[in-house]
């Protein structure tokens, strides 16, 4: 009886515990998928409130899906840093269209 209460509780903890990790797992994926759209959100407030032209909208958005789904989306914090993570190609588009108006002012 020693042996079977013994060996049924260690059968018990050892599920309980893969449960368990499994749960994290989920968790965790829950809350990187959080960060994720709170960064996207935060891309798409940011050219909504510069007027970014729709198809430049379309682009970044294409490009933080990509992201997404290679795994690649890594960081976070402020919109500038969300920003940040842009290659650098779509980084140069996004700022010439928020910052055109004060460009085209400049005499050379």
């Amino acid at each position: 009886y020693t042996f079977t209460i013994v060996s049924y509780l260690i059968g018990v903890f050892i599920f309980a515990t893969i449960v368990g990790q499994v749960g994290n797992v989920i968790t965790n994926r829950n809350a990187n998928r959080l960060e994720f759209e709170r960064l996207l959100d935060g891309a798409k407030l940011y050219m909504r409130h510069h007027k970014v032209p729709h198809g430049m909208q379309r682009r970044v958005q294409r490009w933080y899906d990509y992201s997404w789904s290679r795994g690649r989306m890594q960081g976070g914090g402020d919109i500038n840093s969300a920003l940040g993570l842009l290659p650098d190609k779509l980084k140069t588009e996004l700022a010439l269209h928020v910052n055109l108006k004060t460009l085209k002012k400049v005499c050379i």
